[in-house]
């Protein structure tokens, strides 16, 4: 005779749940210190809110050394990379903010985004030319990158501030060039190219 342990498959269901849960709490509590050791990790070279996401793609640079240069405020999460050059340069990034993976925000002047703005991802925000104009001056800036490291002064490669305003959505793939304003709550729809200052609460989309 075999005996009918249908009376306990409820018990069964309610202990598989409470193991599930405590699965899953155990999982987040994992994650929730490996996302607070690696803010640790880069709050060394600058001001990051301790609510701040950063992931393992997340890489940031301050080649300045000053602490200053870089700000990352509440709630906002990083899966792309920024980078303060050492020459100059600074980033500061608002409250509630994204900046979606593999975008770039390389700075030599400044690059501020306001609060609630969305940076889809494989942008590219530059607030500089990167290299000079010059053949020769260009060839020797990037010999100095190879073999030494960013030069400290670089006088010959123009830079202009990048701002982009509360409440505005970068699409994926868009480039921003040095000396732009995004104003408050515009768009910048895919694969656009901005080289002037979008008005506030407007829709841009192709070459500017």
């Amino acid at each position: 005779m075999v005996a009918d342990l249908s009376w306990l498959r409820p018990f069964q269901a309610r202990l598989q749940r409470r193991l599930d849960a405590a699965v899953v709490r155990a999982d987040q509590a994992v994650r929730h210190r490996v996302q607070r050791a690696r803010v640790r990790q880069f709050r060394a070279i600058g001001h990051i809110s301790e609510s701040a996401l950063l992931f393992p793609e997340t890489h940031i640079e301050n080649l300045r050394g000053a602490p200053d240069a870089l700000c990352i405020g509440d709630h906002t999460a990083v899966r792309g990379e920024l980078v303060v050059l050492r020459h100059g340069g600074a980033i500061e990034i608002g409250d509630w903010c994204y900046i979606g993976a593999s975008t770039r925000l390389w700075s030599a002047a400044r690059i501020t985004l306001g609060h609630r703005v969305l940076v889809a991802h494989a942008c590219e925000i530059h607030d500089w030319n990167a290299h000079p104009l010059d053949a020769r001056a260009r060839h020797r800036h990037f010999r100095d990158i190879i073999t030494a490291n960013h030069p400290a002064q670089l006088d010959d490669v123009p830079s202009a501030p990048v701002t982009i305003e509360h409440d505005a959505w970068i699409g994926f793939g868009s480039t921003l060039l040095k000396g732009v304003t995004i104003g408050h709550g515009s768009i910048v729809a895919a694969r656009s190219l901005v080289t002037e200052s979008v008005l506030p609460v407007s829709t841009w989309s192709g070459v500017d």
